[in-house]
């Protein structure tokens, strides 16, 4: 197909189509072998790939619509795909879907199929995992941090760990949000590909803060640290691995061609998940930083505490309002909160790092505010799906 005129493909799928339809007609009737649950017929899946790619997309999507038109029935469903998928354009990554996209197109495929009298009845969902959304990651080295994928495809990297979806109920919401982190999670410190580690400064390099072992991969270093309850992170260059256990953490780092420095973000001690009190349902949209409590925001480094990184709330009590507070901020990236404090973080890079500091939290904002809106899925069949033509 690649190689013909493309009026010559779309004449070729048109007449394949013809007597695929026919045959579905027949195979999907309410007295057919796919009567109980029916079928569906969709779209492409959306792409930013490009305009050419775009322009194809659509017309092969338009000529799909146009034969439908005549042939759809309570079970044959047309389901437009490209359509919904466009209503995230943000979540593809080199013309290919992120999870959360193609978990969201499978949500409106699969409810299809399903009678509204097993429905559940709420209207939300959460996702879980390091890698479900594009902005997860700022590249491909930060990606595979969180991975052991050793290609060169961000897309794929991103698709690589599993990204979870739980049903929320909007009671839980009002009540009590659940961030849920994994057990041992590395993330880059300072970028971490290119770093080396140090401890509170960049000066801060004593040999008391690891211990020295040999690892042939970065992957194998990181295996060795996290047993180790009292690892906070490793540096590594060739086989060299260091496993950091000060007890303050690595707070900095410094450039250094050929090390990458990764710090060790562990649960909270007792459960697997940080539970916060609030009045709204806004919760499940920001993210603990390095565990989040008794945590101060920074920005590049542990260093960073610049004035222009955010703007303080006063009179605020509540980490719920504090929240409130970053959604009515088009450039908020974040927030810190304390009792009476609360920082609305605008750093364009984003909050990068943080530091110990009790009584303090610290948590990223994880997508824009009208993103926020379009995410919350409708988990009720095809009566209460829009996507459904």
């Amino acid at each position: 197909l690649v190689t013909l005129p493309e009026e010559e493909v779309v004449v070729l799928f048109q007449n394949e189509m013809a007597p695929v339809l026919e045959r579905l007609g027949s195979f999907c009737a309410p007295t057919g072998r796919a009567a109980g649950h029916g079928c569906a017929v969709a779209t492409n899946s959306f792409t930013s790939a490009g305009e050419t790619l775009g322009a194809m997309f659509s017309r092969f999507n338009a000529l799909l619509t146009e034969a439908l038109q005549t042939r759809k029935t309570p079970t044959l469903r047309y389901v437009d795909i490209y359509t919904l998928g466009a209503s995230m354009p943000e979540e593809t990554v080199q013309g290919h879907g992120t999870q959360i996209l193609q978990l969201w197109t499978w949500q409106a495929l699969l409810g299809g199929f399903c009678p509204s009298s097993i429905a559940r009845p709420e209207s939300r969902v959460q996702f879980d995992g390091p890698l479900c959304w594009k902005s997860s990651v700022t590249d491909l080295a930060e990606c595979k941090t969180y991975s052991t994928y050793t290609g060169s495809s961000l897309w794929q990297c991103l698709n690589s760990q599993p990204c979870s979806l739980t049903v929320v109920s909007e009671q839980t919401l009002a009540t009590t949000s659940t961030v849920t982190t994994t057990m041992a999670r590395f993330e880059p410190v300072d970028g971490g590909v290119g770093r080396a580690c140090r401890g509170s400064s960049a000066g801060d390099n004593s040999a008391q803060y690891y211990d020295v072992v040999s690892a042939s991969t970065l992957e194998e270093c990181k295996d060795l640290c996290t047993p180790k309850q009292e690892c906070v992170g490793v540096e590594y260059s060739g086989s060299r691995c260091e496993l950091w256990t000060r007890p303050a953490g690595i707070e900095a780092s410094i450039s250094l061609v050929g090390f990458t420095c990764l710090r060790l973000v562990r649960n909270l001690p007792s459960s697997t998940s940080l539970s916060v009190t609030t009045t709204n349902s806004i919760s499940p949209y920001f993210f603990p930083v390095d565990g989040g409590l008794d945590r101060a925001c920074r920005g590049a480094s542990s260093s960073d505490n610049l004035p222009s990184n955010y703007d303080v709330v006063g009179g605020i009590h509540e980490l719920a309002d504090c929240q409130e507070a970053c959604l009515q901020a088009p450039s908020c990236v974040g927030i810190e909160f304390s009792a009476g404090r609360c920082e609305v973080w605008t750093r364009p890079d984003g909050i990068q790092a943080s530091i110990a500091l009790g009584g303090f939290t610290c948590m990223r904002y994880s997508m824009e505010k009208d993103a926020a809106q379009k995410r919350r899925l409708f988990l009720a069949p095809r009566e209460r799906s829009g996507y459904y033509a």
